[in-house]
């Protein structure tokens, strides 16, 4: 019998999944480096986001070994409150550790469950993921803050332990929330990524004459490729702009293919699709500039990435990565700041082949100082070690 802390993970996409992004790679990063201390079990669903068909190979309902966890995956009409209940009161658990702070089959339902007393759960964790950001809050805003006062009126929120990345997530929480009770906040931990600790040797892309931009994430008004395209209509400078992702909201979409039928004669778009992870350092490589003016970003792996791979971000203020330009990395503006945008843009298509090279390194070299897994593990094992303290405590009070 295993004396290991226990961890039962929910989440709408795991692993092999790929097309959600960052909360992939944050739960994966996570047990990549504490799968030796913690047992972890995930339970999710049997299909990557907005895919019908379930992934080849799986058997649906047991436990089945992936990496360091066991996961147990579920069709979307097997997530009930029964089978919900049935699951969390039969899998041990010292923490239950929701992913996402409105993901409505796993999170909303198992904090429903608890709050209407249907089942017992040791000590829950609630990893927000940015949806509480005034960026995320404002996309669907209505239904949002319907939503939000139900849940305030029913105490949906009360008593769990918040785990964030940022300080910046902190304010988020209590801001969006006004919970009635003092919420209690884990210690803050920036997201474990999957990025090895040892990083890549630069490699210096040679660029050609027109400036090469990539786009890569979910094609969502959160993500806001129609702000970035709206950007690009107001550019007099030849580039190309390559955009990658999976479509999460058709009816979006429609609205950014229509910015790109505005796009003046000398800026090209390129639509490519989804792309699998391991496919992703290959394509930032091939790109002058990163390019996402995002709503907001829980933490943004895709940003390490680009970065990682040598290819300077330029991104809103609004994430956790701030003053690029003074590191030599990229630039981050605020959202608003459309003629800042285009003039970095300018900027980046008027540079030599030594400029570039010149920002391609200081990019590269952000990350290798930044990338300190061994740190960010020790803050997530106190993390658990202290939640686990937090309700030994208040039981035996």
């Amino acid at each position: 019998m295993s004396n290991r802390i226990q961890i039962l993970v929910l989440m709408s996409c795991y692993l092999p999944g790929y097309k959600a992004g960052g909360p992939i790679r944050s739960i994966s990063g996570m047990v990549d480096s504490l799968g030796d201390e913690f047992d972890f079990r995930v339970l999710t669903l049997d299909r990557d986001l907005g895919e019908t068909e379930p992934y080849p190979g799986i058997v649906p309902g047991t436990w089945m070994p992936v990496g360091k966890a066991q996961v147990m995956y579920l069709p979307p009409k097997r997530i009930g409150l029964g089978s919900l209940r049935r699951i969390l009161r039969e899998t041990p658990h010292d923490i239950v550790y929701l992913a996402g702070g409105f993901d409505p089959q796993f999170v909303l339902r198992s904090l429903l469950l608890r709050r209407l007393g249907l089942v017992k759960m040791r000590s829950v964790v609630v990893a927000p993921q940015g949806v509480f950001s005034k960026g995320a809050l404002r996309i669907r805003a209505s239904k949002k803050q319907s939503f939000l006062a139900l849940a305030r009126s029913i105490g949906l929120y009360e008593g769990v332990t918040w785990h964030v990345s940022t300080v910046f997530e902190k304010h988020d929480v209590r801001r969006a929330l006004r919970l009635r009770h003092k919420p209690h906040f884990a210690s803050v931990a920036p997201d474990i990524s999957s990025i090895p600790d040892d990083q890549p040797q630069f490699q210096p892309r040679k660029s050609s004459g027109r400036l090469q931009v990539v786009f890569l994430s979910r094609i969502s008004p959160m993500k806001n490729l129609d702000g970035a395209l709206r950007i690009l209509q107001g550019i007099d400078v030849p580039l190309d702009f390559h955009i990658y992702g999976p479509v999460e909201d058709a009816a979006y979409w429609r609205v950014c293919e229509r910015e790109i039928r505005q796009l003046p004669t000398d800026v090209s778009a390129a639509y490519h699709g989804p792309i699998a992870h391991s496919d992703v350092a290959k394509v930032m490589r091939s790109h002058d500039l990163f390019f996402l003016p995002t709503h907001g970003e829980n933490f943004g792996h895709v940003i390490v990435e680009a970065l990682r791979q040598g290819c300077p971000a330029l991104i809103a203020n609004n994430t956790a990565f701030r003053n690029l330009e003074r590191k030599g990395a990229g630039w981050d503006l605020p959202l608003d700041d459309v003629d800042g945008f285009r003039r970095i843009l300018r900027k980046c298509a008027a540079m030599s082949p030594e400029e570039r090279l010149s920002w391609s390194e200081g990019a590269h070299q952000f990350v290798v100082e930044m990338t300190a897994n061994g740190r960010i593990t020790d803050k997530y094992r106190a993390a658990f070690h202290e939640i686990l303290t937090r309700h030994n405590l208040a039981r035996a009070a």
